[in-house]
C-alpha cells in the first residue's frame, strides 16, 4: 500500500505533476486516510484548484480512502497533537496494514524510523524519479524549481546534493 499525506499530495498537484508518483510506484491507485481526505476536503472548499484535482482523484478512485477501524483510532489519538491527524491516522494505518508512507514531514519520519516502518520524504522521492528512471535529472531541477515557486518550497543545498548524487 501507498499512503500518502496532505503534504506530498498538495505539492505534486500544484505542480501538475501526481502522475509521477503513480508511475514511480507503478500503481493504478494511492491511498489516504480519512483525516488526509477532510484536509483535501478543506482545500477544496476554500477555493484551492489543486485540491479540486486531488477530490477528481478520489472520486475516480486513483486515491482511495482507508478507513481506520475503532482500535486503529484510538492508537492514532495517542500520538501527540504535534502530528495533524491525516498524519496521525496514515502513521497507524501504516504501522497496522504495512506499505510505504510518503510524507513530507520530518516529525512523521520520526515515528515511522521508531516502528521501523518506510516513509519517504520529498527529496527522497526526487532522487528516485531519476534513479528509476521515470524523468531525467534535468526534469528533477526543472521540479525543484516549480515546488519553489508554486508551493514555496526551499531545498538546502545539502538536500540538492542528496538527491543528484550519483547512484551507486
Amino acid at each position: 500500500m501507498i499512503l500518502v499525506d496532505t503534504d506530498v499530495l498538495s505539492a505534486f498537484a500544484k505542480i501538475d505533476a501526481i502522475h509521477l508518483l503513480f508511475e514511480l510506484f507503478k500503481v493504478d491507485f494511492m491511498s489516504i486516510t480519512e483525516g488526509v481526505f477532510k484536509e483535501i476536503r478543506y482545500s477544496a472548499d476554500a477555493g484551492y484548484g489543486f485540491a479540486e484535482l486531488l477530490i477528481r482523484l478520489v472520486d475516480s478512485q486513483k486515491l482511495q480512502i482507508v478507513h481506520l477501524t475503532a482500535q486503529e483510532k484510538v492508537e492514532a489519538e495517542k500520538l501527540p497533537n504535534s502530528l495533524g491527524v491525516g498524519e496521525r491516522e496514515s502513521i497507524v494505518a501504516l504501522k497496522n496494514r504495512g506499505g510505504i508512507l510518503l510524507s513530507n514531514e520530518s516529525r512523521v519520519r520520526h515515528y515511522c524510523q521508531y516502528w521501523h516502518l518506510v516513509s519517504l520524504r520529498i527529496p527522497d522521492i526526487l532522487r528516485a524519479l531519476w534513479i528509476e528512471k521515470v524523468v531525467s535529472k534535468q526534469e528533477v531541477m526543472r521540479i525543484i524549481q516549480e515546488l519553489g515557486s508554486r508551493d514555496q518550497m526551499r531545498f538546502s543545498e545539502s538536500s540538492i546534493q542528496a538527491i543528484f548524487a550519483e547512484a551507486p
